[in-house]
């Protein structure tokens, strides 16, 4: 997302809110926002003026990215999962080790091994 796209997604904030933020505060939440893509914007904007009352604060976006980061790291973690236990299916190897495989891959979705 470039800086302009930034700013027209803000705006959409600044005309819900009938407010608008200086230059120093556009810069500060420019700077938590710009790695993000144009899609991921608009959804953490949505959320933040569905769940705001007033002119957001910088500390509103930053929870607001922390949770999309948090989730965008979930998903990962269970690509990464699937991906792992794709592997371990498809390898020959001794049962032992195997089982084991097992035993790790359980413990690590908060299962009990056996």
């Amino acid at each position: 997302m470039n800086f302009n796209e930034f700013k027209t997604e803000l705006q959409r904030i600044e005309g819900e809110f009938r407010g608008e933020y200086g230059s120093e505060r556009t810069l500060m939440i420019w700077k938590e926002c710009q790695g993000l893509k144009v899609e991921q914007c608009k959804k953490v904007f949505d959320e933040i003026i569905a769940s705001a009352r007033a002119l957001p604060t910088v500390k509103d976006f930053r929870m607001s990215l922390a949770g999309l980061r948090e989730r965008q790291q979930q998903a990962f973690r269970e690509r990464e999962k699937s991906e792992a236990r794709r592997f371990v299916q498809t390898v020959p190897m001794p049962e032992g080790i195997r089982q084991r495989f097992r035993q790790i891959g359980l413990m690590n979705t908060g299962e009990k091994s056996e």
